[in-house]
């Protein structure tokens, strides 16, 4: 099908200003333009056809900074344009942007998941002081739930795929509070470009915290 060069010149020009706006809003500028021309009244839809195809990082730290970056531009996205209350968008749009966004808080749930046992292990403290029907009640609806969601859109994934991303989502908690924190309290916050070529070095510094509580469990295991 083709179009009348008006027509198209008029999207071009269209799109390159919302792209140009999300870049000054945000450094997780394709999320943001994307929400913006579906607020505009665009649709997206699946197109069955390789047209680009892009480097994936290739390094822990460059995979980390590359994490770190979008996650601070989601959170950007949410204090200056919450999805919630944009115009244009169609309930669904909301709730799947909002969900995005987020889902970079889960760093904080995980702190407190992994410092529970830890807490027991060097105190006796027990988190949970019931193990009866209100335990029942309040827990397993919600943990059928979340595995019935999570196998619904992990159907067809290997299992052990499924598992690695579970970890590595765990793994992440410092990352994630670390992008919360910096957005939160007004840190400057520059676009770094991920490196495109296998970065060397020793990154023991960048997962301390994971290594931390590793040692942790492995002392009272012990």
């Amino acid at each position: 099908m083709l179009l009348p060069e008006n027509f198209s010149r008029k999207c071009t020009e269209f799109c390159s200003e919302i792209k140009y706006e999300s870049y000054n809003n945000s450094i997780t500028e394709d999320m943001n333009t994307a929400m913006r021309l579906h607020g505009a009244g665009w649709k997206s839809i699946y197109h069955n056809e390789l047209l680009a195809e892009g480097l994936a990082p290739d390094d822990l730290s460059s995979t980390l900074k590359q994490r770190l970056r979008w996650a601070q531009g989601t959170i950007q996205v949410l204090l200056r344009e919450n999805p919630l209350t944009k115009i244009g968008l169609t309930f669904w749009q909301r709730l799947q942007y909002f969900k995005t966004m987020y889902s970079y808080f889960s760093g904080f749930a995980t702190l407190i998941f992994i410092a529970c046992p830890i807490i027991y292990f060097f105190t006796d403290i027990i988190p949970v002081k019931t193990y009866g029907p209100d335990f029942a009640l309040h827990f397993f609806p919600a943990f059928i739930i979340n595995r019935l969601t999570f196998l619904a859109a992990t159907w067809g994934i290997p299992a052990r795929e499924v598992w690695r991303s579970e970890q590595y989502a765990i793994a992440l908690f410092p990352l994630l509070i670390q992008a919360v924190l910096s957005v939160f309290t007004g840190q400057k916050i520059n676009f770094q470009v991920t490196p495109k070529q296998r970065q060397s070095g020793i990154y023991f510094r960048l997962v301390w915290p994971q290594l931390l509580v590793f040692s942790l469990f492995a002392h009272k295991l012990d």
